[in-house]
């Protein structure tokens, strides 16, 4: 497991390790959006990648370090919780799922 480490991305050339990266950094969202975030295994995935602040912070550093690369204007910011994450991103059934582990019965509302 990758644990947060404020100078992780400078040291390590991550883009060149991975060079992915940096397209998965920027658009991952949007690849999840619509019929794959209602796949309960992609949700599982999805809750299980963004979990703790630590995570998040990482993903960020991630997507700051992609912005220069690809216009994205929706990154996670560094105190964003999943439910921040999840709308910000437009992703209308992950946010769903968050509201409704938070206030039980949200899609009678919504």
């Amino acid at each position: 497991m990758i644990t947060f480490d404020e100078n992780l991305i400078s040291r390590v050339p991550l883009f060149d390790k991975y060079p992915f990266l940096r397209y998965a950094g920027a658009f991952w969202s949007s690849h999840l959006k619509g019929e794959l975030e209602r796949l309960p295994e992609i949700q599982e995935l999805f809750f299980k990648t963004f979990e703790g602040e630590q995570r998040r912070m990482w993903i960020y550093q991630v997507e700051e370090l992609c912005a220069g690369v690809f216009y994205h204007s929706s990154k996670i910011a560094p105190k964003d919780t999943i439910l921040h994450v999840v709308a910000r991103h437009g992703l209308a059934t992950l946010c769903e799922l968050e509201l409704n582990k938070r206030y039980k019965n949200v899609s009678s509302y919504v």
